[in-house]
């Protein structure tokens, strides 16, 4: 028998409030987030690069050590995986 692991779907919907959510979490935002096709962030050690194109995010390696995207990427998430990962991480601070 497989179960399933459900996440509960956040509040934040719109690109407005995510950006909002980020804000919230502590991340420095710039005001044309969703200017271009990418956007990079830098928090808590990392870069963070928001793919909009394709929805998803790429997590880098700690940011002494980055090199470049294509040898330094440790993860990708879905744009509404991070959502649910700030929302959590939100409730439980």
């Amino acid at each position: 028998m497989k179960f399933k692991v459900k996440f509960p779907r956040p509040k934040f919907l719109g690109r407005a409030a995510f950006k909002t959510l980020l804000k919230r979490n502590g991340w420095k935002v710039p005001r044309d987030f969703y200017g271009a096709s990418c956007c990079v962030l830098r928090n808590g050690g990392r870069y963070y690069r928001f793919r909009f194109a394709s929805d998803q995010v790429d997590v880098s390696c700690h940011y002494k050590d980055f090199d470049r995207w294509a040898n330094s990427t440790e993860e990708t998430l879905s744009i509404e995986y991070m959502k649910v990962r700030l929302t959590l991480a939100r409730g439980q601070a």
